[in-house]
């Protein structure tokens, strides 16, 4: 499997890029490869994680994540928010994916840390 280009985005507001070639939540941390070298990050001093697209592809239109989809938008403490679809928030769980659906975005999907989150509307 091909690793995937990710920005992990800190609760502090740093903004880390590099690599994940596995992604496994319930494990609480991820390891990012970037330029800097490995690095452990654990989940919970994150946001989210921000799975980049790949240059030249085109977001998923909005019209195809309505269906089973559900739209919420996520408030965080420093005034942050985040749009897109989810198809999987339940409380319990850790986190969520979120998918943007903004012709302009730069992301292909967005793991966010539930607890992180000050709001899911």
């Amino acid at each position: 499997m091909k690793p995937a280009q990710v920005a992990v985005k800190f609760l502090n507001g740093r903004l880390q890029k590099g690599w994940i070639e596995s992604f496994q939540p319930q494990a609480g941390k991820v390891i990012l490869d970037s330029v800097e070298g490995r690095t452990e990050i654990v989940l919970s001093d994150l946001k989210a994680i921000f799975f980049l697209r790949e240059p030249n592809t085109l977001p998923v239109k909005e019209e195809s994540l309505k269906h089973g989809g559900t739209k919420v938008k996520v408030l965080f403490a420093d005034g942050e928010e985040l749009v897109g679809y989810t198809y999987a928030l339940k409380l319990q769980e850790e986190g969520f994916f979120l998918f943007p659906t903004s012709k302009t975005d730069s992301n292909e999907r967005i793991y966010v840390i539930r607890k992180n989150a000050i709001r899911v509307i």
